[in-house]
């Protein structure tokens, strides 16, 4: 998708339209979709693309072609290490999903007897600022230290005006009514990923 849109503020990013990408990740993404497209009417196949909102969870982490992680997951790791969170502001926002939410709502079209378009939406259907993330934190962490901060030591780095567009909420009311997955709501998921780093990462 493109940096901005949709056309009335405020609304979620709908499949139709806006797809603009300037990056050559985004490129070679959209032109896989056309790739598959072409070979499901070609070949009369079943096929739809899937496109991700920000993905977070078990397997985000850091590697040497992928160096970036999601801000949830940076906030839960400073959470649960002790650390004060210094975001550059508290407002930048973002549609995150976890990895395990999309799994199962990608094994959801698998499943489903009919789906009626080709592309669908994964998200949680709605946008999250690191403000309300750092409250989810406080919640399981009730001495967590947090310092905006718009100098060189702040840990958390976002730009706020990327709020629109492929920045903000996605529209779900495709695979909302074509199956019977449901995301789970922002806190619940994000406090499951706190639990997981618990008993998988921390000895």
């Amino acid at each position: 998708y493109r940096h901005n849109g949709p056309d009335w503020g405020g609304e979620p990013l709908p499949e139709d339209g806006y797809v603009a990408p300037l990056t050559l990740y985004g490129i070679s993404k959209f032109a896989s979709e056309m790739v598959t497209n072409r070979y499901a009417d070609l070949f009369g196949l079943s096929a739809v693309s899937v496109r991700l909102a920000s993905v977070y969870g078990p397997m985000d982490r850091a590697t040497e072609s992928r160096n970036f992680r999601h801000v949830p997951n940076r906030v839960a790791h400073m959470a649960l290490a002790g650390e004060t969170i210094r975001p550059n502001s508290l407002e930048p926002v973002g549609d995150y999903a976890t990895s395990t939410d999309v799994a199962a709502a990608i094994l959801a079209l698998i499943d489903a007897p009919c789906l009626n378009y080709r592309h669908y939406n994964i998200g949680s259907g709605s946008s999250q600022t690191i403000g309300e993330m750092i409250g989810w934190a406080r919640e399981r962490v009730p001495g967590l230290k947090v310092e905006v901060t718009s100098g060189e030591d702040a840990n958390i780095v976002q730009d706020v005006r990327l709020k629109g567009g492929m920045w903000g909420a996605y529209d779900i009311a495709r695979i909302l009514r074509d199956t019977t997955w449901r995301p789970r709501p922002g806190k619940e998921a994000f406090h499951a990923y706190m639990d997981w780093i618990e008993a998988n990462e921390t000895s």
